[in-house]
């Protein structure tokens, strides 16, 4: 009877394509994904736009504290870059010299209508409601917006800010704090500068027209400029503080910061320079590496990396992978025929046939015995047409891992493995070399046989058995990407411990007449502290060489009478506090 053509070889080479094109799919990079981009969007006056910070005194916003690009400012969005290397920072700047808090919400109506869409809006606004040259006089009499009126735009245009950009981050600043800056600047060059431009005239003390006040008027003049600075403040917190936890409040840091000559620009003798932009952005920025509204940006950044992982498990695991895959899936009905049909073959066929004795030979040295099991094949032996020996030549098929599966049916491939002792029985094999005892070959095959048995059942089996073996590959692939997850943990952890400060001269129940030096001592993290009496600002202290606040200052201005005296220290991380008062006597 004619042999049957041996199909073996054939389903060997679908087995390699299909580990080939495994491992090609495996190696094809995956595309880089598109990087994120954060987008930040400036709001407010002069400030913002840097204005007189380069070689003019027009608008300079290359050096913005908020969205400049010049490296000696390092403004927000240049520290969101950094803080956010994989990410693409974009800048808007819709800010507008000489703007009041009333005008910003145009500039927010402008903004939307154009397409913008930030991810950070910065917001500094009320210098030129304290000083703007302009201004008339309210019903008290004094050239600045009344604190009434600023309260209501503040209210009104932090909602519509939290509104038209519901998921944006709101970095609002405090006002700045003019007169320190006029008091480090008064009787230098700077001050026919500011009188010819009627800059904040309350501060220095002047009527609407420039008349200059004495005595009490004067006092009075200094005192509620400095009273409008601190119900300006109020006024930003509270409106920051209705919008939610997307406001980021400056807690004062700002108009706690003295403006001292050193950071003025020589060119309008007003606003700041590079120095001053520079300083800005730090106070805004926050003593923190990467403050805590800032690192949202800063954890996508390592999300990529877990993500490429899967290339050794492909490398790893394609192998022992690949060959069961493919081998239950060419084989899973017709494997059995075949497989079994070489070994048993070898023994009753051609009984004369030498070629069968040779592959068993061959079969069980290659991979442990356990290729002999598939030999067994007791319903093969029993049709003798069917078992051509020729198939002997695909014996390399029966080899692969598949074999090892029929031992133990499931997962215990293991299992199989420990079979291979009774592999021995290759000496066996010697029977089938002895053409005559065919029936001796069912003999050693016999310990194989009872495995074969269920022949079409381990059939199936090394389909289940590939799944196991990827499930290792997998393993390895889920490790890699839980790790980046901690990836945020760096949030950093927000100082909110206030700073105390204590007066330590006068003392208490002083009478003091003249000029009077106000000392203060601190903890060491304390930015700035300054002196003041009721709701009246004294002044900003200057640190000494050994640590102490020291503030001196005329008592002419103050009423005659008693005058609680208190310190409030900010530290670096914008937290603040008052000190136990002081009671003195002015007289």
């Amino acid at each position: 009877m004619r042999a049957r053509p041996n199909r073996r070889p054939l389903r060997g080479i679908v087995a390699v394509a299909a580990a080939l094109l495994l491992l090609a799919t495996a190696a094809v990079p995956v595309a880089a994904a598109e990087p994120a981009t954060v987008t930040v969007l400036a709001l407010g006056d002069s400030l913002s736009q840097g204005r007189a910070s380069c070689t003019t005194k027009a608008d300079c916003p290359v050096n913005s504290w908020s969205t400049g690009s010049a490296t000696a400012v390092r403004s927000i969005a240049t520290r969101l870059q950094e803080t956010a290397p994989s990410s693409t920072v974009r800048t808007a700047n819709y800010s507008k010299s000489g703007s009041r808090i009333r005008a910003v919400a145009a500039m927010v109506t402008t903004a939307a209508a154009e397409g913008a869409s930030p991810d950070v809006v910065t917001l500094m606004i009320g210098g030129n409601d304290l000083c703007h040259g302009d201004l008339y006089p309210a019903a008290d009499g004094y050239t600045m917006t009344t604190a009434a009126a600023f309260s209501t735009s503040a209210s009104s245009l932090l909602q519509q800010i939290g509104r038209t950009w519901p998921t944006a981050t709101i970095l609002l600043g405090s006002v700045p704090d003019v007169a320190s800056e006029w008091a480090g600047l008064r009787g230098g060059p700077a001050e026919p500068v500011w009188v010819a431009s009627k800059l904040c005239r309350t501060t220095r003390g002047v009527t609407d027209t420039g008349g200059v006040l004495t005595g009490a008027a004067q006092t009075a003049s200094v005192a509620a400029a400095a009273q409008r600075t601190v119900q300006y403040d109020d006024a930003l917190a509270s409106a920051c503080a209705a919008v939610g936890p997307r406001c980021v409040w400056d807690g004062g840091a700002f108009t706690a910061t003295p403006l001292t000559p050193d950071i003025v620009s020589t060119l309008d003798w007003f606003h700041p320079n590079v120095r001053g932009q520079a300083l800005i952005a730090d106070v805004l920025w926050g003593p923190e590496r990467v403050p805590a509204w800032a690192a949202r940006f800063a954890a996508p950044a390592p999300t990529p990396f877990p993500t490429t992982p899967p290339e050794p498990t492909a490398t790893s695991t394609p192998e022992p992978t690949v060959i069961p895959t493919s081998e239950p899936t060419a084989t899973p009905t017709s494997e059995p025929t075949a497989t079994p049909t070489s070994q048993p073959t070898v023994g009753p066929a051609p009984t004369g046939r030498p070629v069968p004795a040779t592959t068993p030979t061959a079969t069980a040295p290659a991979e442990p015995g356990t290729t002999s099991a598939p030999t067994p094949r007791p319903t093969p032996s029993a049709s003798s047409p069917a078992t051509p020996a020729p198939t002997p030549s695909a014996t390399p098929t029966p080899t692969p891992v598949p074999t090892p599966t029929p031992s133990s049916t499931p997962a215990p491939s293991p299992t199989a493995t420990t079979t291979p002792p009774a592999t021995t029985t290759p000496p066996a094999t010697t029977a089938p070399t002895a053409t005559p005892p065919p029936s001796s070959t069912p003999t050693p095959t016999r310990t194989p046989t009872s495995t074969p048995t269920a022949t079409m059942t381990p059939t199936r089996t090394p389909t289940s058995t590939p799944t196991p073996t990827r499930t290792p590959s997998a393993t390895p692939t889920r490790a890699p990407s839980a790790t980046p997850t901690p990836t945020p943990t760096p949030t950093p952890v927000r100082d909110t411990t206030a700073p105390v400060a204590r007066i330590t001269s006068p003392a208490a129940g002083s009478t003091v007449v003249g000029t009077v030096t106000l000392v203060a001592v601190s903890d060491p993290d304390t930015a700035s502290l300054v002196f003041w009496t009721g709701r009246t600002r004294i002044g900003a202290a200057e640190q000494a060489a050994d640590g102490s606040w020291t503030l001196t200052v005329s008592t002419a201005g103050f009423t005659k009478g008693s005058h609680p005296v208190t310190a409030k220290p900010v530290d670096r991380a914008g937290n603040t506090s008052t000190s136990a008062a002081v009671t003195v006597t002015v007289r």
